[in-house]
């Protein structure tokens, strides 16, 4: 187990083999080796020292807490927590030859995408919610805003990331390509 502080000063143990987060350290698990799938340093460097501002990657779009990201300077992907954990789908429509949407919940909120279909259409992927807004930021080390306008109560990351760490992983979680600590094997 690791002790990570985060940058709200919060406090939680994360246990690189099952890449779980908890409050409390507890004897790690090394049957789901996961150690091999990911860069550790790369994960521990977005928790605790995030680089990334922002303002350059997200944008208020609508009322509530409802974000998309800048393409800007940095590429990330938003659907990351749905291609890394099992979540619940919540609607979706759409098909071939036809525009298509669909939502999944996560934490407080839910990751929505709008896929367009034909000429003046667009596409578009967005965050409603402020704990799955927060969590975002972690994975990609990105700086979290103090607060985010509408936030009325403030949840610590280390509850955020506890809270995270009840859905299951995904089998193939870390060899998808939007994997933010995805190992470099060429270097």
């Amino acid at each position: 187990m690791v002790k990570l502080k985060l940058p709200d000063n919060s406090i939680i143990y994360f246990d690189e083999y099952s890449f779980k987060f908890s409050k409390t350290p507890h004897e790690s698990n090394p049957d789901l080796n996961y150690t091999e799938k990911y860069d550790e340093n790369k994960a521990l460097s977005n928790f605790q020292t995030p680089d990334k501002q922002f303002s350059d990657c997200f944008r208020r779009i609508g009322e509530g807490p409802r974000y998309s990201s800048v393409k800007k300077h940095y590429e990330f992907d938003l659907t990351f927590l749905d291609d890394f954990y099992e979540l619940k789908h919540l609607t979706g429509y759409g098909g071939m030859f036809s525009s298509s949407y669909r939502e999944v919940q996560v934490l407080d909120g839910s990751i929505m995408t709008y896929q367009g279909y034909g000429f003046g259409n667009r596409s578009w992927t967005a965050l409603s919610g402020f704990k799955v807004l927060r969590a975002t930021c972690m994975f990609f080390g990105i700086i979290q805003p103090r607060l985010i306008k509408g936030e009325v109560e403030k949840r610590t990351l280390a509850c955020i990331l506890e809270e995270l760490s009840q859905y299951k992983i995904k089998h193939n979680a870390f060899n998808r390509w939007n994997n933010p600590w995805k190992k470099n094997y060429n270097s």
